[in-house]
C-alpha cells in the first residue's frame, strides 16, 4: 500500500484518477455555474459583460455537465472503486456519530479514528449530490419556464437562489479546510496527485491505513 521515494516521506495512494476526475469535473461544473449565475442574476455584472445571452446558454451547458458528467466518468472510470467511496459515504460508523455529537469537531476536520472519508466530508459530499438534483429540477424549471404555473416558477427561483448562497458558502468551507488549514491541506494532495504521507493518513484516517496496511500483508503472504 504504501512506498517511499529516496528521501521522502512515506506515501501512501489515496484517491484513484475516477474518483479525482469526477471530483475535478464537478469543481469546474460548479465554479463556471456559479460565476455565470451572478452575472445572469446580478444586471450590473451582466451589462459589464455585454454578453448576457451567451453567458445564459453557458449557464445552461454546464448545469447538464454537472448531472450528467459524473454519469460519464461513472460509465468510463473505475465503477468499482467508485462505488467502494459511494458505500464508505452512506455509512457512519460509532466514531463518525461520536464526532457528530461535537459539530465544531465533525465540521473542522478534525483528526481521528476514521475511515476513508471524515465525517465533514461525508457530510460534505452528501450535501453536494442533494444540491446538484435541486439545482437541476429548479434550474430546469427556470429554463423551461412557460411550460410552469407562475407559482411554481417563483418558489423554483427562491430556492435555486438560496441554495446558490448555501453552496457557495459550503465551498468556501470545504476550500479553506482542503488547501488552507494547516492540518488538513494533505488532503488537497490526495484530490490532486492521489497520494498523501502514511503520517498523515494515520493520524487522519486512522481505520483507512491500518485496513490498507493489513490488506497489502494478507496480499503478500
Amino acid at each position: 500500500m504504501s512506498s517511499r521515494r529516496p528521501g521522502g516521506p512515506e506515501r501512501v495512494p489515496r484517491f484513484s484518477s475516477s474518483v479525482r476526475a469526477l471530483h475535478w469535473l464537478h469543481a469546474a461544473a460548479f465554479l463556471v455555474l456559479l460565476g455565470t449565475g451572478l452575472i445572469t442574476f446580478v444586471p450590473a455584472l451582466g451589462g459589464l459583460t455585454g454578453h448576457r445571452f451567451i453567458v445564459r446558454n453557458l449557464h445552461i451547458f454546464m448545469g447538464f455537465v454537472l448531472v450528467l458528467g459524473p454519469i460519464v466518468v461513472f460509465a468510463l472510470g473505475d465503477r468499482r472503486g467508485l462505488r467502494r467511496d459511494l458505500g464508505e459515504i452512506d455509512r457512519f460508523d460509532a466514531d463518525d456519530v461520536k464526532a457528530l455529537k461535537r459539530p465544531w469537531r465533525a465540521l473542522s476536520g478534525s483528526a481521528g479514528p476514521y475511515g476513508r472519508f471524515t465525517p465533514a466530508q461525508k457530510l460534505n459530499a452528501i450535501f453536494t449530490a442533494a444540491t446538484i438534483v435541486l439545482f437541476f429540477v429548479t434550474g430546469v424549471i427556470m429554463w423551461q419556464f412557460p411550460r410552469f404555473p407562475g407559482w411554481v416558477v417563483r418558489n423554483a427561483n427562491f430556492v435555486h437562489d438560496w441554495l446558490t448562497l448555501a453552496a457557495a458558502l459550503v465551498w468556501l468551507w470545504h476550500v479553506y479546510f482542503a488547501a488552507v488549514h494547516p492540518s488538513t491541506r494533505e488532503a488537497l494532495r490526495g484530490i490532486t496527485l492521489g497520494w498523501v504521507r502514511a503520517d498523515w493518513a494515520l493520524q487522519h484516517h486512522e481505520k483507512w491505513y491500518r485496513l490498507g496496511k493489513k490488506t497489502s500483508r494478507d496480499a503478500e503472504e
